[in-house]
């Protein structure tokens, strides 16, 4: 998405050419303009994927296609984004909710959506604690998924949950 349009941004706006490289921690775009160059790196530090913050730039790149926006509007919109973010406990209620659910849609009875709501809630509060702290991702990944399981796996093992289906895992 960041390669095809921040292309899309640069044809539109008169470049030439736009190049881009994206690796895990930084973003290199040089962009060729009337056989002048210009290349720039920038760090990119991981905090997951804000949609509507991709919808916002979307919609700019859009304007500067259809020539409703210049270079300077463009940066003047830019500048004006905002992340919309939700409450922790909202998103940590909604993940539950919905990992539940599939894994009723798999299958499983109200039980399994009760450890799979715990468990999956558990893990993505893990997940918020350790991304606040800067946590490198595949860590944070490999500890999410260890909470979770674990949670699920320790719940299953208790009477109440004893033959409950092993779609919760």
């Amino acid at each position: 998405v960041v390669e095809q349009l921040s292309t899309r941004l640069g044809l539109a706006l008169g470049m030439d050419s736009v190049e881009s490289s994206i690796s895990a921690n930084a973003v290199v775009l040089t962009t060729l303009s009337h056989g002048a160059c210009l290349t720039t790196t920038r760090k990119n530090v991981d905090r997951g994927i804000n949609m509507q913050v991709v919808t916002e730039v979307q919609h700019i790149v859009i304007l500067a296609e259809h020539r409703l926006a210049d270079a300077h509007d463009v940066a003047r919109r830019f500048e004006r984004i905002r992340p919309l973010r939700y409450p922790r406990w909202l998103v940590v209620l909604m993940v539950g909710l919905s990992c539940g659910c599939f894994s009723m849609l798999n299958g499983g009875g109200g039980d399994a959506f009760l450890v799979t709501f715990i468990a999956s809630g558990a893990a993505m509060l893990v997940r918020q604690i350790l991304t606040a702290r800067q946590m490198n991702p595949l860590i944070n990944f490999c500890l999410t998924a260890f909470v979770a399981t674990s949670i699920s796996g320790l719940l299953l093992r208790l009477p109440a949950f004893k033959d409950t289906s092993s779609v919760a895992m």
